[in-house]
């Protein structure tokens, strides 16, 4: 999870201070440093982290540490490997964990790739009529923590896991976890109609436009394209975001990333082979590594999350 507000006081803290009440094994911090991490995960591997304000950390720096303990944390048995005294080392790494920072006009808005593909994005503002008295040990918390106990001594993963269409790539791997316990207890149709609001709000135009280049790629299984496929191939996908794209707005959009018309050979279905401008895949590929999945907000929203059909395993707009 990343939580992000463009200001002090938007109640990241607070929020960190509620999970850590309910969260298992927790463990808040405003210290971050990735050794303490993955020392920690030696120790006790079943560790929440919670790493508070994190602007003051390293996590801009594209090969930091703890931007590769994010990464290689997100899937089960990620491992960072340290020489110590001559030694290779291999820590842990997976592990829960959430993140929250103020970000400034000097971050230009843009996480690490690593770091905002992996995580689901929330934007925090503002309410003056907001309230921080959470504190260590408060009861209240107390007979929740007694229900998700007894539940999760319980729990049995769906052997299916169906996630909406419009969660993909990572970001659906991000959601798979909270839907299969959303189905476990009846509540799954709201929780993917929250998914895709959360996810909504936080629409990058350039992730969705190179998410849906790959699709194209991958849905006509072509290692190359002219421009009015790819242009027409686009236009037709059920969003109709790219309806109106033309060949020139293609190009100029795929510029800025490097990637350049060029003359595409093609065999038609009469065998002659025939040329015309286009694109092939490999030049696609290293963006496609690069940006693919989830990235923050573009802009201030606010979510209204879909309220639950008390028994009946729906979601409704009330």
């Amino acid at each position: 999870m990343l939580l992000y507000s463009r200001e002090p006081g938007c109640g990241k803290t607070v929020l960190f201070a509620c999970i850590e009440a309910l969260a298992h094994n927790p463990l808040r911090t405003s210290s971050t440093r990735s050794a303490a991490i993955y020392h920690r995960l030696q120790t006790d591997p079943r560790t929440t982290f919670l790493l508070d304000e994190v602007e003051h950390s390293a996590l801009w720096k594209r090969g930091d540490d703890l931007v590769a303990i994010i990464d290689d944390g997100h899937r089960q048995g990620g491992q960072i490997p340290r020489v110590i005294s001559h030694k290779l080392v291999l820590y842990p790494a997976f592990a829960p964990l959430a993140l929250a920072t103020v970000i400034g006009p000097g971050r230009k808005e843009k996480f690490p790739t690593q770091v905002a593909s992996r995580s689901i994005a929330l934007q925090l503002v503002k309410r003056f009529e907001g309230r921080d008295d959470i504190f260590p040990n408060d009861p209240r918390f107390a007979p929740a923590r007694a229900v998700m106990s007894r539940w999760a001594e319980t729990f049995q993963r769906p052997k299916t896991i169906n996630l909406p269409k419009e969660l993909r790539g990572r970001c659906a791997d991000n959601w798979r976890v909270l839907i299969a316990i959303g189905d476990a207890l009846g509540y799954g149709a709201t929780l993917r109609a929250a998914a895709i609001a959360v996810e909504e709000a936080s629409f990058d135009p350039e992730i969705r436009f190179y998410e849906d280049t790959y699709i194209v790629f991958e849905q006509l299984q072509t290692d190359r394209l002219w421009t009015g496929e790819l242009v027409q191939a686009l236009g037709e996908m059920d969003h109709g975001l790219w309806a109106s794209l033309t060949n020139d707005a293609l190009y100029d959009r795929v510029y800025r990333k490097g990637i350049d018309y060029r003359t595409v050979w093609k065999i038609g279905a009469d065998g002659k082979r025939r040329s015309n401008k286009g694109f092939h895949r490999w030049q696609f590929e290293p963006v496609w590594r690069d940006l693919l999945g989830h990235t923050e907000a573009q802009s201030a929203k606010i979510v209204r999350l879909p309220r639950h059909k008390r028994g009946t395993g729906e979601a409704h707009d009330g």
